[in-house]
């Protein structure tokens, strides 16, 4: 992967440097800003905030229910940093 650095100045302060990385990843008004630095609990995301239809959560809630009812293994496998 080849880095490409969007603003060149070196930034004078901490609230600089995170606006300047805010900025490298797309967020400019404050609203898109706030919601990345102010995430919703998880417990209390929809599945149109997680962009999940409906439809996929009962075909997974079905696989899921069939499985426990087989007493089969379930696995749970997320990344490093949680963002899917």
């Amino acid at each position: 992967m080849r880095w490409k650095i969007l603003n060149k100045e070196k930034p004078k302060n901490h609230k600089e440097l995170v606006q300047i990385l805010l900025n490298n990843r797309g967020f400019t008004n404050k609203k898109e800003t706030a919601d990345f630095l102010n995430p919703k609990a998880p417990e209390k995301l929809t599945n149109k905030d997680v962009g999940i239809s409906v439809r996929e959560l009962q075909k997974a809630g079905k696989i899921i229910f069939k499985a426990i009812k087989k007493q089969e293994l379930i696995v749970v496998y997320g990344d490093y940093d949680c963002d899917g």
